[in-house]
């Protein structure tokens, strides 16, 4: 790793030794946590790791349900989301706070017509206050938009007020 000395105007490197895992397979990925200033990364068998700069690496946080681990993206509350598997990646989200690994599934558009399989290069969280409360956040990636990370509860309790209203 490199550091930035502000005061000095100085980079320096500064090795850190990376904990037990699968490291030689693949580039690490990295997700920073703005508020804690953690970053979190994976090794090549979907291990979560977080990195602080002055306690180093943690244990094992959790493992994502495939691997490889791709991009990744830490929301304003801490939670970290992210794709893993190749080719058709699935979503996850790590939530530190329960120390639980979700598996949110795969990436689908319905635009014109349905498109599974997609592989992801970067993602970014921004908050927003469209049609949900404002502490929903978007996770945007590549230009696909995934609003609201309680979408999967919404959509299971409309398809049930439809089912209501057809009986």
């Amino acid at each position: 790793m490199w550091r930035y000395d502000t005061k000095a105007g100085k980079i320096e490197r500064h090795a850190v030794k990376l904990p037990e895992g699968a490291w030689d397979k693949l580039p690490l990925t990295w997700a920073k946590d703005h508020h804690s200033g953690l970053l979190y990364t994976a090794d090549a068998n979907g291990n979560l790791f977080s990195f602080d700069e002055e306690h180093g690496f943690s244990a094992p946080l959790g493992r994502t349900l495939l691997a490889p681990v791709g991009p990744m993206a830490v929301t304003h509350d801490g939670r970290v989301f992210g794709f893993c598997g190749p080719e058709m990646a699935k979503m996850f989200c790590y939530n530190p706070a329960t120390h639980a690994v979700t598996n949110l599934g795969v990436a689908v558009s319905v635009l014109e017509s349905r498109r599974y399989g997609y592989v992801f290069g970067d993602a970014v969280t921004v908050a927003t206050a469209r049609s949900f409360s404002a502490r929903t956040m978007t996770l945007r990636i590549f230009g696909f938009i995934f609003q609201g990370f309680r979408l999967r509860a919404e959509n299971h309790a409309e398809r049930n007020r439809g089912l209501r209203q057809e009986d």
